[in-house]
């Protein structure tokens, strides 16, 4: 799950075989990256801007009055459904540094946060490596088609060995790559509530939809940003812009907020960048276009990786947002255990030059599952792989 170097191995692998001289066959479909947007997002990276010269000397930390402002009124009509105070918007360094910093603004040294598996692998290192605390997993089944229920909430605070202190959720989901029902959003939120625990709600494939419904934050749902629900959003993934770093935390608690700024002189983002990402958001018609060019895209990328899985007679998870396809193995194990996953995620790698993201770094509680990153390159490239990955399998 990891390796020596606190870092898991899909990584390892994918850094090594990424190294020049790079390897032309090596396929990397284990990376959260969308990068079928190039074409769209150069437009604005590319294109002469007349950056201001507050961009290039200290400004708030939190984010420019400008970029705070814009991120507020994007964030309100496009994924919330309510007003939001610029005021409660603070960008940091990445979704990552905002995961971080909630973490260490609401729960005590040695406590800990629930979060329901199947996870984002990255959140045992937000949580674990720097802030002192627990990442506690709530284990959902394939049998109960992975949902998150208040038993399983129970369930994973009950066998925790430490405090809990706050619940995470993720929708839409990585790695299942669907939205959660509204009964799971308002069940999970209603549970935490009664235990007088925070919610930090990631939100970061919130505008990444391309199923038939449309997807509904958890601002939507409660009417408004109360101030025990935090919420995150990233250019990373909507935007497909991983490399901007751009993460935002909405809080409306005066105290998580002033705690977040402790935080902010470690992991600020550049004024150009910002400036750059004011430029994306201000432009209401190139934005329209590329909001819906990005369903088009993903769900295009999406039909064509379960197809391609099917056609080899692996299954997967029906989804509906975000970047990912769950596919199911285990039916391809030597053995229903970790060791026999790890052995045919390494089959797959040494036969197809494929990487896929193996289950247990998404801490599934059974063997056989891998993710696949569907929008990491393009849909050609990607059915060639599936179907490289098909022929190692059934060898």
């Amino acid at each position: 799950m990891v390796g020596e170097s606190g870092v898991a191995p899909y990584i390892l692998e994918h850094i090594e075989r990424s190294a020049p001289p790079v390897d032309p066959g090596y396929l990397c479909l284990a990376v959260a990256e969308n990068n079928l947007m190039w074409d769209l997002i150069s437009e604005k990276a590319n294109a002469v801007r007349e950056v201001r010269p507050a961009a290039f000397r200290y400004e708030d930390m939190r984010g420019s009055v400008a970029l705070r402002g814009t991120l507020a009124r994007f964030l309100g009509t496009r994924l919330y459904e309510c007003n939001v105070d610029p005021g409660s918007v603070v960008l940091m360094a990445g979704a990552g540094s905002v995961v971080e910093g909630l973490a260490w603004a609401l729960v005590d040294p040695g406590g800990g946060i629930l979060i329901p598996t199947p996870s984002y692998s990255g959140y045992w290192n937000d949580i674990e490596s720097r802030a002192g605390l627990r990442a506690v997993p709530a284990h959902t089944t394939s049998e109960a088609d992975f949902r998150i229920t208040p038993d399983v909430l129970t369930a994973g605070a009950t066998e925790s060995d430490v405090p809990i202190g706050a619940l995470l959720l993720t929708n839409p989901s990585n790695p299942l790559g669907r939205m959660l029902t509204g009964s799971e959003v308002d069940g999970a939120i209603s549970w935490a509530r009664d235990r007088g625990l925070p919610v930090i709600m990631n939100e970061v494939y919130g505008l990444s939809v391309h199923g038939d419904e449309p997807f509904r934050s958890a601002a939507s749902r409660l009417g408004g940003i109360p101030d025990d629900v935090h919420l995150i959003w990233a250019f990373s993934k909507d935007f497909a812009s991983s490399g901007l770093r751009g993460g935002v935390a909405i809080t409306s608690n005066r105290i998580v907020h002033d705690a977040l700024m402790q935080h902010l002189y470690f992991s600020a983002v550049s004024g150009d960048t910002q400036h750059l990402m004011v430029t994306m958001l201000d432009d209401e018609e190139w934005l329209a276009r590329y909001l819906t060019e990005l369903e088009r895209r993903l769900a295009i990328s999406y039909d064509a990786a379960r197809s391609t899985l099917g056609a080899h007679g692996i299954p997967s998870i029906e989804g509906d947002s975000g970047i990912f396809v769950l596919a199911d193995f285990r039916h391809r194990l030597a053995a229903p255990t970790w060791g026999a996953e790890d052995e045919l995620w390494r089959t797959i790698l040494d036969r197809a030059n494929v990487n896929l993201t193996p289950g247990s770094a998404c801490r599934i509680v059974e063997p056989g599952w891998m993710r696949v990153c569907h929008a990491s390159v393009d849909t050609d490239v990607l059915v060639r792989g599936l179907d490289r990955v098909g022929a190692a399998v059934s060898t």
